[in-house]
């Protein structure tokens, strides 16, 4: 309280920062992790999401370096509509274990709820780099294949098509192309333009990322 000179203030923040990484330290104990995330499934099971939520996170301090329980708090932040904190979550999971396939599937359907079919597709397709012949990842894809294609309730609306765009620099670096503006002004001017135009392996994919996202109808 004297001595309050940014030296001092460096030191003291640089002492509570290692006090803080001494306690995590401390705190682990993979057997407590698992005995934890046992109780969360049980709450999980119970509908309490909540406090399964609380167990999973109690796992998660535990043991910090564990994929799945990330992933079973993702389920129960998704029981309680906390989609951000769910995708969060299985981003963590798919970080710390590339190949957990699960994970992949959890974090698209979350996409799908949200109408992101371009990110959706693109959570598959990562997923598919680790297991190609996987059957779940593959009905996925046809799935929101069959959303984007089939009309209906599975086109996003105008206010959905903005919030994507607006969530995704990919979607707005390809808007902003002046070929891909040169490419919508043809198809909408002349609708037999689009097979020339698609003949273009980059337009291609334009095309498909504007299409999953609702952009082109």
């Amino acid at each position: 309280m004297e001595e309050r000179t940014p030296e001092t203030l460096a030191l003291l923040k640089k002492a509570e920062k290692l006090k803080e990484e001494s306690d995590a330290r401390a705190y682990l104990n993979p057997e407590l992790a698992s005995q934890a995330k046992e109780e969360g499934n049980a709450l999980f099971k119970a509908a309490k999401f909540p406090e399964a939520v609380a167990k999973y996170s109690e796992a998660i301090k535990r043991s910090p370096e564990e994929a799945s329980f990330y992933s079973n708090r993702a389920t129960a932040y998704t029981k309680l509509l906390a989609y951000p904190e769910a995708l969060k979550d299985l981003e963590k999971a798919i970080a710390l274990k590339p190949d957990f396939i699960k994970a992949y599937v959890k974090k698209a359907h979350l996409h799908m709820v949200l109408k992101e079919y371009q990110k959706c597709l693109e959570v598959y397709d990562a997923a598919l780099r680790h297991d190609p012949d996987n059957a779940e990842v593959l009905q996925g894809v046809q799935h929101v294949m069959g959303l984007i294609n089939g009309g209906g309730d599975g086109i996003p609306d105008e206010e959905t098509v903005k919030r994507n765009v607006s969530r995704d620099p990919e979607l707005q670096r390809v808007l902003r192309d002046p070929r891909t503006q040169q490419f919508l002004n043809d198809i909408k001017a002349n609708p037999s333009s689009l097979e020339r135009h698609l003949q273009d392996p980059v337009m291609m994919a334009n095309f498909n990322k504007l299409v999953a996202a609702g952009v082109i109808r």
